[in-house]
């Protein structure tokens, strides 16, 4: 009779692990999941990015715009008369247009105030709630009126609500003489778009070019 002693047992065979378990597939997922979503954040942004610079530059073509109609326009832009584009204040979506100046013949007056209307209609379709202004201005930045403008702040403004509240413009609004020291002048920005402070002045961004005749 044969007798089996415990020594000599033959080994229970080994499982050997091969793949990944569940649990590393779900980690690896997850890890994944939340890369792609970095990417996806970071495309968003980048595309925020360039649509604001692409409104920017909008923008800036547009005020370089009408300083080239108000070239045109030279004797209306270098009159002493008030008016003319002295003072061409916010379009606020105008629908009547007046004179047809490209059809017509125009007044150097009529002219200026076309100009206005064809320069603000493009700005509202080019631009969320585009609008544009005007305003004549001395070397010390006040307004001119019967006297040969030193420059003209030309601005136009648009919507943005990514601005979430923030301020669209600068908001330098000057410092007024002393006894002691001389007057600063509000920036360009802040003379021309207004205060961006003021709650009409929210989710707003401004683009002004200084144009001297």
């Amino acid at each position: 009779m044969t007798v089996m002693r415990p020594g000599n047992r033959s080994p229970a065979p080994a499982f050997i692990q091969s793949g990944a378990s569940l649990l590393e597939i779900l980690v690896t997922m997850v890890i994944l999941a939340l890369g792609l979503l970095g990417i996806a954040g970071m495309k968003l942004t980048g595309i925020k990015d360039s649509n604001l610079a692409y409104q920017y530059t909008l923008a800036g073509i547009q005020a370089q715009d009408m300083a080239e109609r108000m070239g045109v326009n030279w004797a209306a832009t270098v009159s002493t008369t008030n008016g003319f584009y002295k003072n061409l204040t916010w379009w606020n979506g105008v629908t009547a247009r007046g004179t047809n100046c490209q059809e017509l013949s125009c007044t150097t007056a009529q002219i200026a105030a076309d100009d206005f209307w064809l320069w603000n209609d493009t700005n509202s379709k080019a631009l969320p709630s585009g609008n544009g202004s005007v305003s004549g201005r001395q070397s010390d930045n006040a307004q001119c009126d019967t006297q040969v403008c030193s420059h003209y702040l030309i601005a136009v403004r648009w919507s943005d609500p990514q601005l979430n509240g923030a301020l669209g413009w600068d908001s330098f609004a000057g410092i007024a003489a002393t006894p002691s020291t001389p007057a600063v002048a509000a920036s360009d920005a802040y003379t021309a778009c207004g205060n961006p402070a003021l709650a009409a002045n929210r989710n707003l961004r401004c683009h002004v070019l200084r144009y001297r005749p």
